[in-house]
Parts: structure tokens; sequence; C-alpha cells
């Protein structure tokens, strides 16, 4: 997640195309890139002190800050996106990964949402709990 970097639109439907799920670079390397927009987000409350950030040094001279949200609280905000692939990366993250149940049921439920919004989090807590009852 790029910030802020004013081409992010310019290079947002590129980046999917060429470095997304199911795209070449996934079938060769068996990873892909997930950019999302700002307002897409959901994540749990104090997230921004649990991330990491990195600069990445572009061709241009201007640098982007790339921002990695912790491990639960990334996967958290997966679970709300409610897509067929957000629940094979949390299944994922469990093999390679120490996921805790508990700590994930935390963030799901520190996500803060409007009252029309809750049944998305009730979507993600069902989603968390079929993925560990799953394994």
């Amino acid at each position: 997640m790029p910030l802020p970097y004013e081409p992010f639109e310019k290079w947002f439907y590129y980046a999917h195309e060429r470095l997304g799920a199911d795209s070449e670079f996934d079938a060769e390397n068996g990873v892909y890139i997930d950019m999302m927009r700002a307002s897409m987000l959901r994540l749990p409350r104090g997230w921004e002190k649990r991330a990491l950030e990195r600069i990445l040094l572009a061709e241009t001279p201007e640098a982007i800050v790339v921002v990695y949200p912790e491990l639960h609280d990334l996967l958290a905000s997966k679970l709300f996106a409610g897509r067929a692939q957000d629940l094979e990366f949390l299944q994922g993250a469990r093999q390679l990964l120490s996921v805790d149940r508990k700590t994930l049921k935390r963030r799901i439920n520190q996500i803060d949402l409007s009252r029309e919004q809750e049944r998305q989090r009730a979507h993600a807590l069902r989603s968390l709990d079929s993925a560990f009852e799953a394994h």
C-alpha cells in the first residue's frame, strides 16, 4: 500500500494485471502483489503502531513508502474483504507462520464499522471459524 503515492491510480490496474492473483507472475513465483486503495481497507484500531514501513527507491527521484501491516491485522482486513482468495491466504499463512486464532478474532472485533456494516464482521468471524476448523 504505497502512501502517499500520486501515480497510484495509474499503476493500480497495471500491478493487478501483471503482478496480482492469477497473473503470470503469480503462476511463475507462487506469490502475488495485492495493492489496495486506502478507501477499501478495514484495519483494527492501533494497526499503525504494529505495522512495518519500508522505503523503496524507484527509478524516479521519488521514494515509495510501503506499509506492511502486522500479520493478524492483515488477516483481519482480508477476512473483511470476503473473497475466496483471502480465505485461502489465511489457510496458507497458517501453514507458514504462527497465526493465533484469539488474536485474530480480537483484531476483527477491533475494526470500527457503522451499524450497517456489522454484517461484514459476522461474515469475517464465520470465515475465521471455518478456516480454523478446516485444519
